[in-house]
């Protein structure tokens, strides 16, 4: 019996070696894309146990921490490695990000960073002092900061007749903007532009941009004030210009609340902060306009979606996209971010067309139901207020989760329909702690250290299906 025992425990010691050794195995490969060298002095640690496989993930990841300036604090081919990994990942949470969607556009992507929105992200899980909610709340420009990057010497998109001009301005399309053959009102007498270039290289960490680049526009021949193609319009990873250029609609036209509101900025908010895809509110939330002649908007099924979308879209209501220059001149073009001033305040309300729509304040409304089922029916004045309202919620700290919960566990959170989980599962219950303890502690690297230690991330009975 004595010797039975003995062999049970040797076993389970073996197991348990072996399974610590897999579990740092797994987590490496995930962080840095590569595999573990076979004379690995971490091995030795984890086999000693001298240190948990848990704790080496953490500190593998902890490698690549930022600095003050948002720079990585040892540069090496490793922490290089995963951070570029991390921002990979990041990258991938976002459903639009071809900045270049015309060929006319193919400037844009050397004076807007077109991965900004995700950069925060990878800032709050490798900075010590920045929470989590700096994702929607924070006023910063943030761009890559780049390893090489004196060493592009060409535009990184080609333009509409297949060239890739050199972007020191000596190539035959230059920093020069306006044009006068299609519209002269629009474009402008034309001019050379001096603007700061997005860094090409290495990603070796991220910098804060003091100093914006502003573009002076032209509209049916008035001048405009200028706009900024680098500085975030409100607070937030969705206030910033890519985010903005992306996700809005209706080019070179003001909104009018009818037809033309920016409906795609409405409804990717919800796929890319809270992991929901619309309808998001039930048949008793909705209420048609029966007065209203546009079609969509009088009928329940085409509201159990423009409920939602439409109030929200009011937020971007004084937001215009413009081409920025002369496509058939050798001239650099590109899309950019108008913002007319609002002149009068106005609570929002469903109307079919109000032509001066665009320059009204707006009181616009987050109306959904949450991932437990509850109705949020909240009020925002402003667009700079929807970080504070939005960090105030479990739905986008349980968004964040579920996303590195996938990239982890290989398991997918279906949040749409967390409310028809088991209310006995397991699962249910550790993603709702998870929530609690993240909009708590605001440390996203926390939150990656809890799934590794729990038994969803090594399972000897192979994956764990979703409860």
């Amino acid at each position: 019996m004595f010797k039975v025992l003995l062999s049970f425990l040797s076993i389970s010691s073996v197991y348990a070696a072996d399974l610590n050794i897999s579990t740092y195995i797994k987590c490496h490969q995930q962080f840095t894309n590569q595999r573990v060298s076979s004379d690995s002095k971490v091995l030795l640690k984890i086999r000693s146990g001298e240190v948990s496989s848990q704790k080496a993930c953490i500190n593998l990841l902890e490698k690549a921490s930022l600095n003050k300036n948002l720079q990585l604090k040892e540069q090496n081919p490793k922490t290089i490695a995963i951070l570029k990994n991390i921002q990979s990942l990041h990258n991938s949470w976002f459903k639009l990000y071809n900045l270049n969607r015309e060929t006319q556009d193919h400037g844009v992507t050397n004076v807007t960073d077109a991965d900004q929105m995700a950069y925060y992200y990878t800032v709050a899980l490798l900075s010590k002092d920045i929470p989590y909610s700096s994702v929607f709340t924070s006023t910063d420009t943030i761009w890559a900061k780049r390893k090489g990057s004196e060493e592009n010497i060409y535009s990184n998109d080609k333009d509409i007749q297949g060239r890739r001009s050199k972007i020191d301005g000596t190539g035959l399309r230059k920093w020069l903007v306006g044009g006068v053959k299609d519209n002269p009102d629009d474009y402008g007498d034309e001019y050379f532009w001096n603007p700061t270039l997005v860094e090409f290289g290495e990603l070796i960490g991220f910098q804060r941009i003091k100093e914006h680049s502003y573009f002076k526009r032209l509209k049916e021949g008035k001048k405009l004030d200028q706009s900024s193609l680098t500085k975030n319009l409100f607070p937030g990873a969705f206030g910033s210009v890519p985010y903005l250029i992306l996700n809005l609609g209706h080019d070179n036209e003001k909104t009018d609340g009818g037809y033309k509101i920016h409906r795609r900025f409405a409804s990717n908010f919800f796929s890319d902060f809270l992991c929901r895809d619309l309808p998001v509110i039930e048949e008793r939330d909705i209420h048609p306009q029966k007065e209203s002649k546009i079609s969509f908007r009088n009928q329940k099924s085409c509201m159990a979606c423009h409920e939602t979308m439409d109030q929200f879209a009011s937020l971007t209501s004084n937001l215009e996209i413009f081409n920025a220059g002369e496509v058939h001149t050798n001239a650099y073009v590109f899309r950019g971010i108008y913002q007319y001033k609002k002149s009068s305040n106005s609570n929002y309300q469903y109307t079919d067309k109000d032509p001066d729509f665009y320059q009204k304040k707006h009181s616009s409304r987050l109306y959904f139901r949450d991932y437990l089922g509850k109705l949020v029916n909240k009020e925002i004045s402003d667009s700079n207020r929807l970080g504070e309202v939005i960090k105030k919620l479990d739905d986008p700290y349980l968004c964040t989760i579920s996303r590195y919960f996938y990239f982890l566990t290989g398991i997918r959170i279906d949040l749409n329909n967390f409310t028809s989980m088991n209310k006995e599962s397991d699962l249910r219950d550790f993603l709702i702690k998870l929530t609690k303890d993240l909009k708590t502690n605001q440390s996203t690297l926390k939150t990656i250290e809890e799934i590794i230690k729990s038994k969803y991330y090594i399972s000897s009975n192979g994956p764990i299906s979703n409860e």
